[in-house]
């Protein structure tokens, strides 16, 4: 249940950031919003913690901001699995985007 949560917020949010950052950030159609949401809560149920774990000793020098980057990292990720129906401008809009997502995510999801 926890899962099919993430995957509709997740849907929920890369439909809206792509339609609020509609120049730097690239969804075809809702479609492959719902598509590359299952794909990205995929990865950050079963990726993100081996992530986490392997980057640990960077992620203690830097106090726990280089689970930004993970987390981009995974959003990029999502896109190369995707194609070119979802794309991004830079890295830096990756980063943007991440963030802005870890932020709703933080606010929506209860804390279980």
């Amino acid at each position: 249940m926890r899962v099919l949560s993430r995957w509709i917020i997740n849907f929920i949010l890369l439909v809206a950031f792509s339609t609020i950052f509609s120049a730097s950030f690239y969804i075809s159609s809702w479609e492959v919003a719902l598509g590359a949401a299952a794909v990205l809560t995929l990865l950050q149920v079963l990726i993100k913690p081996l992530l986490s774990l392997l980057f640990l000793p960077i992620n203690i020098l830097t106090f726990g901001l280089f689970n930004l980057v993970l987390n981009a990292l995974i959003l990029e990720l999502t896109a190369f699995l995707v194609g070119p129906m979802m794309s991004f401008s830079s890295f830096g809009m990756v980063l943007v985007i991440s963030l802005l997502m870890s932020i709703c995510n933080y606010f929506i999801t209860p804390n279980v």
